[in-house]
């Protein structure tokens, strides 16, 4: 089980109407379910939502890709759930297509931090996956949020998820959404996790479209 430590100057969120202490220190996903109440079927309504959502075609993609084909695009933004390490919380997974190296995304990991990884999502991993676009971007800055990311490679990983401000460490989906903020000041965080940001938000925003999906 990965192990994780949320610690927050705030003493509490409201979420789902319910009051979470953000004080309180996590060692592990299950201690993390306590804070987030209901979240597991939170959780389970966004990948329906995903499941459910119509495959666009990418419009930045210049007409080499079909609808719902698997893009190396630079910048764009991989979603999976099978990263999940408790049947409890359901953590997921984020990362952004690189834009210097062929057929490699950049993930952010608890065991290695921030790193390049080889190879497309549907053969690495046995969950559901889906990709995103955003809406706004051109594909100029796409490509510098991608080269953006590909400059955090190497620094540790981002154990306390409230803490989306630091860009000494990351975890998955901060170094994502970090990435199109701080290039682009495209903000993909929702409001479903307090200042936390879960991989699947970044389908539930309004500011991506759904390019793939593999169930």
């Amino acid at each position: 089980m990965v192990s994780a430590c949320i610690l927050a100057s705030t003493p509490a969120y409201a979420i789902n109407d319910a009051k979470i202490d953000t004080t309180k220190e996590i060692n592990n996903w299950d201690d993390l379910n306590s804070i987030f109440p209901d979240n597991e079927k939170w959780e389970e309504e966004m990948k329906n939502e995903a499941n459910n959502a119509p495959i666009e075609i990418d419009p930045k993609a210049l007409g080499r890709a079909r609808a719902g084909s698997w893009s190396w695009r630079d910048g764009v933004i991989c979603i999976t759930d099978s990263y999940a390490s408790s049947p409890h919380f359901n953590n997921g997974h984020a990362g952004i297509m690189g834009a210097s190296r062929w057929y490699t995304t950049v993930e952010a990991n608890p065991n290695d931090g921030v790193q390049f990884k080889s190879g497309d999502w549907p053969s690495r991993f046995g969950g559901q996956i889906w990709q995103v676009g955003v809406k706004s971007t051109s594909v100029a800055q796409d490509k510098k949020a991608a080269l953006w990311a590909e400059k955090q490679v190497g620094k540790k990983y981002n154990k306390n998820f409230l803490d989306r401000g630091t860009r000494s460490s990351y975890y998955c989906s901060q170094l994502v959404w970090a990435a199109y903020k701080d290039t682009a000041n495209v903000d993909l965080d929702t409001w479903r996790y307090a200042t936390a940001i879960h991989p699947f938000e970044l389908h539930q925003t309004d500011k991506t479209i759904l390019i793939y999906r593999k169930k």
